[in-house]
């Protein structure tokens, strides 16, 4: 099966059993749990509590991992805290970074979203958050119905639970719990104790590579403040590009100081520099490479069925900065159109999700012209499949 630490096994097998009291709140033994333990909040603010039982002392070490591996979906908002809970699709915190700011509402996702649009207020996102968690947010997308926000399962696409992804966040915690070994002193310079702010920015070797920077947005070479630090203030001065550079040079600082360690070796700063450049490069033309590619379909349109209407309908997503749109058209079966709409989108989806929402826009299309027969037609092979399973987990769940 894989699986060869049998006690990370037994912990995500008893994931699975918290999993269960989240995805099914309902059920008799979830009910026990927290009419004992939790009774007026939810699990994942549970405790341990007095003199419990073995088998919740058992669920509740579990419950460390179903927190690693979830996070919300966004449906009206209403149960989402902006600044604490996990709710943006950016991995591996899912959290919101942007320091906290007052504005005169509650302070839940909820008023984020305009009910009578059901689009995000843009303005508002705007005033509260660093610029690319601004469009991180406003690329989420948001069904018409504003359903109830859910729980869902990050460890695979599906965001259905399952014990083999259970066991590799086991993996990642004990990770973490183990840290990474840091030596006493710093092995680049051998002058001061090694520390990140060290290792990154202090040491000689580092400033080194950060002065073949000439146009950081920030001056990095007399700074003594944390790596994340750091990182948010070239957010803010800089862009998504300088944080690129930021981070690809930062790992091959780090690269080169393993190499110091284990290898006895190290390299000149053009080279760990160039290092940097080079892997960001291939990083992205990798990403490019792997984007899907749509082709145009070489099949004739076939009418429907005396009686029934045909809804065709597409997305379209840009690979630079404009924003995504959807459009839907109906006809009958004599190939005359009854309906079109199109509409521009608030952000820049993925290809997945502005298909799934062409096809909410060509049903709500037919729901206004109240035509009931109808047939949906798309390219989206995915996002078919998706519909077809008539499952309502995962990112896009909601809209499926």
């Amino acid at each position: 099966m894989g699986f060869r630490n049998l006690q990370a096994l037994n912990l995500a097998m008893l994931a699975k059993q918290g999993w269960r009291l989240i995805s099914n709140p309902n059920s008799l033994v979830a009910q026990i749990f927290k009419a004992r333990y939790y009774s007026h909040d939810d699990v994942f603010h549970a405790k341990l509590g007095s003199s419990p039982s073995y088998t919740w002392r058992s669920i509740f070490n579990g419950l460390e991992v179903v927190k690693r591996g979830t996070r919300w979906r966004v449906g009206s908002g209403e149960k989402i805290l902006i600044w604490e809970d996990k709710w943006l699709p950016t991995p591996t915190t899912y959290k919101v970074i942007s320091s906290p700011k007052s504005f005169n509402d509650y302070p839940r996702v909820s008023a984020l979203i305009d009910r009578d649009t059901r689009r995000w207020k843009g303005d508002v996102v705007r005033s509260l958050f660093l610029p690319f968690e601004e469009r991180t947010i406003l690329n989420i997308p948001l069904c018409h119905s504003l359903p109830e926000d859910q729980i869902i399962w990050v460890g695979n696409r599906k965001g259905e639970f399952s014990v083999r992804s259970a066991y590799y966040i086991v993996g990642v915690l004990d990770t973490l719990e183990r840290g990474v070994d840091i030596c006493d002193v710093c092995p680049a310079c051998g002058m001061e104790p090694e520390t990140n702010c060290h290792v990154f920015v202090k040491c000689e070797m580092a400033k080194r590579v950060w002065s073949c920077w000439l146009d950081c947005p920030i001056l990095l070479l007399n700074v003594n403040r944390n790596i994340v630090d750091i990182a948010m203030e070239i957010l803010e001065s800089g862009s998504s590009s300088d944080l690129e550079i930021f981070v690809g040079a930062t790992w091959a600082i780090w690269y080169n100081r393993n190499r110091i360690v284990y290898e006895s070796s190290s390299q000149i700063r053009d080279h760990i520099w160039g290092f940097a450049k080079k892997y960001i490069f291939e990083f992205k033309s990798a990403s490019t490479a792997c984007a899907q590619s749509l082709s145009w379909s070489e099949g004739k349109w076939l009418a429907p069925p005396p009686g029934v209407f045909k809804i065709n309908a597409d997305g379209a997503s840009s690979d630079g900065e404009k924003d995504s749109s959807v459009g839907a058209v109906i006809r009958d079966s004599a190939g005359n159109i009854v309906a079109a709409c199109c509409k521009y989108l608030q952000g820049q989806y993925l290809v997945e999700e502005v298909e799934a929402l062409a096809m909410e826009c060509g049903l709500l299309l037919a729901k206004e012209q109240k035509l009931s027969q109808i047939i949906l037609e798309s390219d989206a092979l995915t996002a078919v499949n998706s519909v077809l399973a008539a499952g309502n987990s995962g990112c896009l769940g909601h809209i499926y």
